[in-house]
């Protein structure tokens, strides 16, 4: 009797053994299901599996979204502080501008570029030839102070020279030899 109660307690080992590597490999296909066919597995899933890896889950969701809070937050700041600089460059900008303008000087949108404002330093009487290089670009700096781009200029050095006739008479004249290269004469 002591024997046959030793076999049978050996054989429910075994079985219950069976059984646990059976319900261990049907959550591993469950797992394995949930991937693809989600509703599928929750079914066959066992409830202690499905209560730990719920809780993984959660976890893991958690460190995710506070890490992407984290990282956001850095995003958040970093554009601000840029913004910030570029508020800054940008008064700086303009409160030059203004002081431009008040002092005066013509400030207006060059004709090239309509989105840039420029400054009229020459006259605009003045022949074509010199009226459009009185016109200067007021250039923002990346700090936000201007600077006066005069990039209608010729890079080869330039005179004007100036006669003053009346009635075929010279009254005056002036010029600079050493710059002359290109003369323009006007007539009154």
């Amino acid at each position: 009797m002591k024997e046959l109660l030793i076999a049978r307690d050996e054989i429910l080992g075994q079985i219950e053994h069976a059984h646990n590597a059976a319900m261990i490999s049907l959550d591993f296909i469950s797992l394995l299901l949930s991937k693809d066919a989600p509703v599928q597995a929750k079914t066959s899933i066992s409830p202690s599996l499905r209560e730990l890896a719920g809780m993984e889950n959660k976890k893991i969701a958690k460190g995710w979204k506070a890490s992407n809070l984290g990282k956001t937050v850095d995003s958040i700041l970093a554009s601000a502080t840029r913004l910030e600089k570029e508020i800054d460059a940008e008064t700086k900008y303009w409160e030059q501008v203004l002081a431009i303008s008040e002092s005066g000087w013509a400030v207006c949108r060059l004709p090239q570029e309509k989105h840039t404002l420029g400054v009229r330093f020459g006259f605009a009487e003045a022949s074509p030839t010199f009226r459009n290089r009185s016109l200067g670009a007021l250039r923002r700096n990346p700090d936000g102070s201007i600077y006066l781009d005069q990039g209608i200029t010729s890079p080869e050095p330039q005179s004007l020279r100036v006669l003053i006739q009346t009635n075929g008479l010279q009254l005056g004249k002036l010029y600079f030899p050493k710059l002359f290269q290109k003369i323009h004469q006007f007539k009154i």
